[in-house]
């Protein structure tokens, strides 16, 4: 609770009492980063199914396009649409993800009932008219896993960006079909 209220400018009640747990360089990085270009997150907190529908619902927006180019030619509302599903997607996956990452330290947090740490996937069901974005809608799945082990999860799908990065892997490129 003090990585996050103290870096919102927030003040604890009164009677909030620190936990009397060592400083965890893993927990520390998980708030939201501040830079000169903003905010963004650590995905070491984040599952793949959480941030990866997000690269693909943009990559099926712009349908072979650049970025650049779909920006040009999308309406605002397609815009509107595409940004809001996006940052509920990440939103959800990083809160999820969170939760799991801290439950091992706070065992509290599995008595949470409905916030209780869990891991859900989205299914995205994209209906487009007219060439362009109209609705989007996720529905949510959970990743069945055996009790305690989300945070497991999480720390193997970290490990194995890691590896691809460090071996070259990644996403591939999609080729143009236009020549």
């Amino acid at each position: 609770m003090t990585l996050f209220l103290a870096g919102a400018g927030i003040d604890a009640l009164a009677s909030f009492e620190p936990a009397e747990r060592a400083l965890s360089a893993e927990v520390s990085v998980l708030p939201p980063w501040r830079t000169s270009a903003g905010e963004f997150l650590n995905l070491m907190c984040m599952h793949p199914v959480a941030y990866r529908p997000p690269v693909q619902l943009v990559d099926a927006a712009t349908l072979g396009r650049s970025l650049s180019d779909f920006h040009s030619q999308s309406t605002p509302e397609e815009l509107d649409l595409l940004l809001r599903v996006c940052t509920q997607l990440l939103a959800r996956g990083y809160a999820e993800g969170l939760r799991c990452v801290l439950a091992p330290r706070i065992p509290a947090l599995f008595a949470m009932e409905r916030d209780a740490p869990h891991l859900t996937q989205p299914w995205l069901i994209v209906r487009r008219k007219s060439g362009r974005l109209d609705r989007i809608r996720a529905v949510w799945e959970p990743l069945r896993r055996g009790a305690y082990q989300e945070a497991e999860l999480i720390q193997a799908a970290d490990d194995a960006n890691k590896r691809r990065e460090r071996y070259g892997g990644g996403r591939r490129k999609s080729r143009s079909k236009a020549r």
